[in-house]
């Protein structure tokens, strides 16, 4: 499928997390410098089983909004919205499914009206040997590049945090060598999470949140019923 925007095109954006996750601060964390809080948030994050992450990406253009829970064990269940279409996803048993509404199918290239017809309310099974949003949902390999790149990681200073959703935090901020200012925001308390990263660039920048660390994520299959298969949406 092809598209002005695809898929998973505003998630690329999501590469701003690698290099930018790192940060933290506040009671817990005093006494520590903007690079030690830095890192103690990384490995914090690193042992993570689970979280929740909620994003606004890229621009009012191009960009997108995006929820998703997702597990070490490669379970996930997500929804997000690329200019005003929605798309909703479900990774489990290792078996990727998605579901969006006519706008989503039109972006990707097809006849919107028809494949909404067709489809109606069920989910689509990703192809045999195509992930699907198995990558986007691929919470080990967002943790191994938290893991990495730890020495490069550094120059952070110390800014004043805010209290989100009832959790005070501690900043740190840095400016990139594009001059891109990326702010994080880590718990002020011994998990050292971060909860809030800022990305100001004007063109793949936006906010990403965390929240619902190590809990379990309730996710089904679709019933037999409720699925089509790809090769039957495309006429095969």
């Amino acid at each position: 499928m092809k598209a002005k925007t695809t898929v998973l095109s505003v998630l690329a954006t999501g590469a701003m997390l690698a290099g930018v996750t790192a940060c933290g601060g506040g009671g817990a964390l005093d006494g520590m410098d903007a690079d030690e809080i830095a890192e103690k948030s990384r490995t914090s994050m690193a042992e993570l089983s689970s979280l929740r992450m909620e994003a606004e990406l890229g621009t009012a253009e191009e960009g997108g909004v995006f929820d998703v829970a997702m597990s070490t064990d490669g379970e996930c269940r997500g929804s997000m919205t690329m200019e005003s279409a929605e798309v909703e996803f479900l990774v489990v048993g290792g078996s990727s499914y998605m579901r969006g509404d006519e706008a989503f199918w039109t972006q990707q290239g097809m006849d919107g009206a028809a494949t909404s017809e067709l489809v109606g309310d069920r989910w689509i099974v990703a192809p045999e040997g195509q992930g699907g949003f198995a990558e986007t949902c691929d919470l080990n390999r967002f943790l191994a590049d938290l893991e990495g790149g730890s020495e490069e990681d550094r120059d952070w200073e110390r800014v004043d945090g805010e209290s989100i959703d009832g959790t005070d935090t501690v900043g740190i901020t840095r400016t990139e060598e594009d001059g891109t200012v990326v702010t994080v925001y880590v718990a002020d308390n011994d998990d050292a999470h971060i909860l809030r990263m800022v990305n100001e660039s004007e063109t793949d920048g936006g906010t990403v949140e965390f929240s619902e660390f190590d809990e379990d994520i309730d996710v089904e299959a679709p019933a037999d019923e409720d699925t089509v298969d790809f090769a039957e949406l495309m006429g095969g």
